[in-house]
């Protein structure tokens, strides 16, 4: 069965109180999944429901859900609080319940809620899936709070986000060196900052080292081998990701980032017949994302699936201008819904798009690079070219990646593209 869990509400009035409801949720979630009889949908899925308004039978059929636990959470200096409820596709209540813990009891509290929904689903776990359930993921509360906070940055790809989810995570693991999943979260810190910002070997190491801990603490936690696939694909170690990537969808098939990365890595070898299969399939676990249709449409065309490659484009556009009426600063909406809009013959705003992002992170490599890609696909080829030479200078030097992206086909012959790729930088 599919459940989907919604992130928590914020029961305060204070909104620094959010990310303890949105990352309990997420936590909760992660517990759940170690039942093999339990698929639960994407925490980013259910966060895309969230920040449509919808409702549970709206969550449901978006999902393929079976049920929907949503509820909210609280925290304050001494006490959580959680109230929660479990209801059908249909809407049918099926259990509810309210929780009250100490702060350094607030995992015993998770689990409580995790025992009640296995209950009411009628769900019982194995010996083997019952103990990993029960293991918490640290013994210290205060390291579980920085990892909560970590996670609410680390969704964001822009560098200062990353740079601040990994303080956390950083943080986590000094409180609790034995806290695998907040190596993982490391790692995978360390992976987007080299990807984007920093390709330094210093970055890189960081991200394997972490990656490497991760798994030697939490040898059956799917994320610690989601962190080495990554590690291991920024290092050009395709096979060796490629299999780390499959013991982390053995254990967890739903889990969003693992069929993502591993599609992000057959895309940068120029495989694009199993690049578009992965894409396909993370699309599918988070429908309303804008940004997988996009990278897809890209792959499409490598392929010369054109008609797909519109289809997907025109719905990445309808995606993207549905993010933007309630969050009109996401550059990252902004750039890569102009990328499709570039080859669906709307110029004008195309061109409108890629100057918001670029006016909102002039200095930050990822919007560099994508605006470089809409430019290309516009024919303003020495502005794509002077944007992809800033995108260097600032951090992004995976060339393995930009001479597999088919937004830069027409400035390969360039002579200065050419000589930006013969000149190593």
């Amino acid at each position: 069965m599919i459940v989907a869990v919604m992130p928590f509400s914020n029961l305060t009035t204070d909104p620094a109180n959010a990310y303890f409801g949105d990352g309990s949720a997420e936590s909760i979630g992660d517990a759940l999944a170690f039942a093999a009889k339990v698929r639960v949908a994407p925490h980013a899925a259910a966060l895309d429901w969230t920040d449509r308004g919808g409702s549970p039978q709206e969550v449901a059929q978006g999902l393929s859900a079976g049920a929907v636990l949503e509820g909210g959470a609280t925290r304050s200096a001494e006490l959580v609080h959680f109230e929660v409820r479990l209801r059908s596709a249909d809407g049918t209540s099926l259990w509810s319940t309210m929780v009250d813990r100490t702060v350094a009891e607030v995992l015993a509290g998770q689990l409580e809620i995790v025992t009640g929904v296995l209950d009411a689903l009628k769900i019982t776990p194995s010996s083997d899936e019952l103990a990993r359930i029960q293991r918490p993921p640290t013994t210290d509360h205060r390291a579980f709070d920085q990892y909560l906070h970590g996670r609410i940055f680390s969704r964001e790809l822009l560098r200062r986000s990353q740079e601040a989810a990994l303080h956390h995570f950083s943080e986590a693991v000094r409180i609790d060196p034995a806290f695998a999943r907040a190596y993982a979260e490391s790692a995978i810190c360390h992976g987007m900052i080299y990807q984007y910002w920093d390709s330094s070997a210093e970055v890189l190491k960081r991200a394997d080292d972490a990656s490497l801990k991760a798994l030697e603490l939490g040898p059956d936690l799917p994320h610690a081998h989601l962190a080495r696939g990554l590690a291991l694909s920024l290092a050009t170690k395709y096979r060796e990701a490629d299999q780390a990537f499959g013991v982390a969808l053995s254990l967890r098939p739903d889990l969003l980032e693992a069929n993502y990365f591993r599609a992000r890595s057959a895309r940068a070898q120029g495989n694009y017949a199993e690049a578009v299969s992965w894409f396909e399939k993370t699309w599918a676990l988070r429908p309303l994302d804008y940004s997988v249709p996009a990278l897809l449409a890209s792959a499409y065309v490598s392929l010369d699936r054109k008609d797909d490659a519109l289809a997907t484009r025109r719905k990445s556009v309808e995606l993207v201008d549905q993010r933007l009426v309630r969050h009109p600063d996401d550059s990252r909406a902004l750039y890569l819904g102009a990328a499709c809009l570039s080859t669906l013959g709307d110029g004008t705003k195309a061109r409108s798009w890629a100057k918001r992002a670029l006016a909102m992170d002039p200095d930050d490599s990822a919007v560099l690079y994508n605006v470089a890609c809409v430019y290309a696909l516009l024919g303003l080829d020495d502005s794509a070219i002077d944007c992809l030479e800033q995108a260097i200078k600032h951090g992004f030097r995976h060339w393995d990646w930009i001479e597999h992206d088919s937004d830069f086909d027409t400035v390969r012959s360039h002579e200065r593209f050419m000589a930006l790729r013969g000149s190593g930088a």
